[in-house]
């Protein structure tokens, strides 16, 4: 951008800066964002079944963006969100219409307290170039405790009209009429608010049961004793799914086309002090529970989470699995071929010395925090993963700073290391705590919560 006079303005609004003319006359300022590229918690990555390319990442607090594989970057859908609704500018879920590649819905809501205003659905029919906004009588906490759950919002396949919305503390929502209208699902046993504030956490579609007219709608729930529920009625009664285990939280879930429910848990809903992670694989047609928790060679004491879980959709017994809040070694990514039985760690494990990823930041070299290579091995707070549908060697998966991606994740199943870049071109997404714009000298000078302080030169 042109430089017109000094001292220049710079305002927050993500991070975005602009020059203004000095004139008596003044004209409207132009805004642009300044790239730092990520800069905040990606919550969820979600691939459309029925298009190639298309991707869907929410944030915890700079919204939704779609990716174009086109240009190999992420364009944002919800930065038409006027400042004056700031509680609709994070994205609590994201629900594909697995028959219309064309429509897409998005929870709005940040914070759930006496503050904050209520929730939205934002409806979209071009894939995010436009919405039609449907505002809630209820809140939504996109930056609130378990936000990396779900998704919260679904659509059901066999009458894509019908949609499900989990709920922070007011229990399981239903859209008959495609996300016009919503009322609270009456016969759904959780009400209200669970203990910890986070609710209901996902709504998955698995196979028929055995004599049952619908498949079964399954329904996750921030709760210890009782965190999983089915349906075989089409959401007219719910059932505790029988032998579950117990005593910790389910924070995401899987359902694989070969018939199996993978539920990841942990002691403390997350993303920070998770502890007692576990992931188990439930077989839907025999009714039976397996732990596969995959082992922690280094320590006997799990004193992390487990978060995001994903199947390969053209291999079911493939599985992939991130931790949260595993601060020492570092995060870990553990990937299974064989349905959970055995599992390879993608990241450096200081016990063996293996180490199957290598990692470009060039495109964020912020990422290295000073020092010469990535820290923390995988990133922090792995809460966000999607394989893709058309390319079982894609994979995006989001941390609490950024998106990697590679197109080589089926390197580790021959022994040889996956390449890893940053994927989060487009997407910005900071906490800006302060700036400057000196007289001379750099362009702008920034304080952002989290990830440090920046000097941009050129914008």
């Amino acid at each position: 951008m042109k430089k017109i006079w000094s001292p220049r303005l710079a305002i927050s609004f993500g991070l975005l800066a602009c020059l203004a003319a000095a004139e008596p006359s003044w004209q409207p300022y132009t805004f642009n964002p300044v790239r730092i590229v990520g800069g905040g918690f990606i919550t969820g990555i979600d691939a459309h079944p029925a298009q190639k390319g298309l991707f869907y990442a929410r944030t915890d607090i700079g919204g939704a963006y779609r990716w174009n594989a086109a240009a190999k970057t992420w364009v944002s859908i919800t930065l038409w969100v006027n400042p004056a609704d700031w509680n609709l500018e994070g994205t609590a879920s994201i629900g594909l219409d697995p028959t219309n590649a064309n429509l897409v819905y998005l929870a709005q809501g940040t914070y759930v307290a006496s503050w904050a205003s209520n929730a939205a659905i934002f409806k979209s029919f071009d894939q995010g170039a436009h919405f039609k906004r449907i505002d809630l009588p209820i809140q939504l906490g996109s930056n609130q405790d378990g936000r990396y759950s779900g998704e919260r919002l679904a659509v059901v396949p066999w009458a894509t009209n019908v949609l499900y919305l989990g709920t922070n503390v007011n229990g399981l929502w239903r859209s008959a009429d495609a996300g016009n209208t919503w009322g609270q699902v009456a016969s759904f046993p959780v009400q209200a608010s669970t203990a910890d504030g986070v609710g209901v956490i996902f709504v998955l579609f698995g196979p028929k049961l055995q004599g049952a007219q619908y498949p079964t709608i399954y329904v996750g729930v921030s709760d210890s004793t009782v965190g999983l529920y089915q349906s075989i009625d089409n959401g007219a009664t719910w059932q505790a799914v029988a032998g579950q285990p117990t005593g910790n939280l389910p924070t995401n879930a899987a359902v694989s086309s070969n018939g199996n429910l993978y539920v990841t848990y942990s002691q403390y809903p997350g993303p920070n002090s998770t502890n007692n992670g576990q992931v188990w694989k439930y077989a839907i047609q025999a009714g039976t529970w397996t732990n596969i928790t995959p082992a922690n060679v280094w320590n006997s004491a799990i004193n992390f989470g487990f978060a995001k879980v994903v199947v390969d959709p053209n291999h079911p017994d493939t599985i992939m699995v991130g931790t949260m809040d595993r601060y020492y070694p570092g995060e870990e990514i553990y990937r299974s071929l064989n349905a959970g039985a055995t599992w390879i760690a993608l990241g450096a494990e200081p016990d063996t010395g293996a180490n199957y990823s290598s990692f470009d930041v060039s495109l964020s070299p912020w990422l290295l925090f000073g020092g010469t290579t990535p820290t923390n091995n995988m990133g922090n707070w792995i809460g966000a993963m999607a394989i893709d549908p058309f390319d079982s060697n894609h994979v995006f998966y989001g941390t609490g700073q950024t998106m990697y991606t590679t197109d080589s994740v089926t390197n580790v199943d021959h022994g040889q290391v996956i390449p890893w870049t940053v994927g989060a071109w487009g997407i910005e997404e900071t906490a800006v705590q302060a700036l400057a714009s000196p007289p001379v000298g750099a362009h702008l000078l920034s304080a952002v919560g989290d990830i440090g302080a920046f000097r941009h030169d050129n914008f």
